[in-house]
């Protein structure tokens, strides 16, 4: 198989598999040989900020020297993104040899849980030191918990994916203190009450240290005053390592993910999807100067659009759209209804596809104007993708 065949039979898989848990990857690890007992590795959970503690505690461990890999999710532009190397994708053959490789032993994985097993497998065969991965969905049940890591870090605990993982601040975070086991130590930036004791009572039940950490001013390359918190989170995971002889902030000010407030000239992009994402993007906007403010605005089926939509500054226009790179965009009709909720009814422009609605945003604003790109992962990504055109 070549790798546009391997891509298609990975997204040929089932998508969601989290009810039952991560024992199919448990088994595929079994077959490989066990190659994550081998690597050390720091599993990082939370609602929001999980990618950038992730790409932080990254990049200061491959600043100090050690070989690291980081497993993230999704991608913006390559399904290979989600495994890198020190910084490197992984190769397109590395990844049709592990997945033809997870054929030949007959794997029952979905999507996300072989991505996993590869990511592991993938670590263990460049010999790395340490592996970061980021939970995809909660934790207790994740197919990331399959690890036994030496740090654990919850971001943060807020309403998302509440029809999966609970519909109280207790219950979320009840299944994301599941990434939690013993030995480890865990760190976190939570400070609301009803999750915080939830997180306490995993980590005493469990014997394991709990490190809350407090907002500092590091030298960051990433934009808003909330990526200090994730910052904090990285430099106590660090050190939670008990690596000798390490500077915990090296390289920090390196660290940077695309989509995540990534601004080019007048347009920022930004791959926030929920309202605790919009918290921290109206920071993000608070910190620049602009005359009138156009956003972009598409979301997936089932995301609380209208509180999103009110926690955002109230934009000049809200060019509303659709992307189409995944099945599971939500109508512009439905986005309509709950923007129109949300208060914006005279500032409602639909446009049916990203393309069109980036080059209206464009034609609309100024140099002295911004235009934002948010709501999905999906939006982003596809806006990257006009934009890369159009500067070739």
């Amino acid at each position: 198989m070549d790798y546009r065949e391997i891509e298609d039979y990975l997204y040929s898989l089932p998508r969601l598999g989290l009810r039952n848990g991560y024992a199919r990857v448990r088994e595929l690890l079994d077959k490989w040989g066990n190659p994550d007992r081998h690597i050390k590795f720091v599993q990082v959970a939370g609602t929001n900020g999980k990618g950038s503690v992730t790409t932080m505690v990254s990049t200061i461990l491959q600043a100090n020297g050690f070989k690291t890999g980081k497993f993230v999710s999704p991608h913006l532009d390559a399904l290979t993104e989600r495994i890198q190397v020190n910084g490197r994708n992984i190769p397109e053959t590395e990844l049709v040899r592990l997945v033809e490789s997870a054929i030949s032993l007959n794997h029952n994985c979905t999507f996300f849980e072989l991505m996993t097993a590869v990511a592991i497998k993938y670590f263990y065969d460049q010999g790395v030191d340490y592996g970061v991965l980021e939970v995809g969905l909660g934790g207790r049940l994740d197919a990331t918990t399959v690890v036994k890591p030496e740090v654990c870090v919850i971001t943060n605990v807020d309403y998302d994916h509440m029809h999966i993982l609970g519909k109280t601040i207790g219950e979320i975070a009840r299944e994301k203190s599941g990434v939690i086991k013993p030995g480890c130590t865990v760190v976190t930036a939570e400070r609301k009450p009803e999750a915080l004791k939830v997180i306490k009572e995993a980590c005493m039940d469990k014997g394991v240290r709990l490190v809350q950490v407090d907002r500092n001013n590091y030298k960051l390359a990433m934009l808003g005053e909330f990526q200090q918190w994730n910052a904090a989170c990285a430099v106590e995971a660090v050190k939670a390592l008990h690596i000798p002889g390490i500077d915990p902030t090296k390289g920090l000010s390196s660290a940077i993910i695309p989509g995540r407030a990534e601004k080019h000239g007048n347009i920022l992009m930004d791959v926030g999807h929920n309202p605790g994402c919009m918290h921290a993007l109206s920071g993000v906007l608070n910190e620049l100067n602009y005359e009138k403010l156009f956003i972009v605005f598409g979301a997936k089926r089932g995301k609380d659009v209208k509180e999103m939509l009110k926690v955002l500054p109230k934009p000049d226009k809200l060019i509303i759209t659709k992307y189409k790179i995944a099945p599971n965009g939500m109508e512009t009709k439905e986005l309509v209804e709950k923007a129109k909720a949300a208060g914006l009814s005279s500032r409602i422009i639909v446009i049916q596809n990203v393309r069109e609605a980036l080059e209206l945003a464009k034609s609309l604003a100024t140099e002295k104007d911004l235009v934002v790109v948010t709501g999905s992962t999906f939006t982003v990504s596809e806006a990257r993708g006009v934009e890369r055109q159009l500067t070739v």
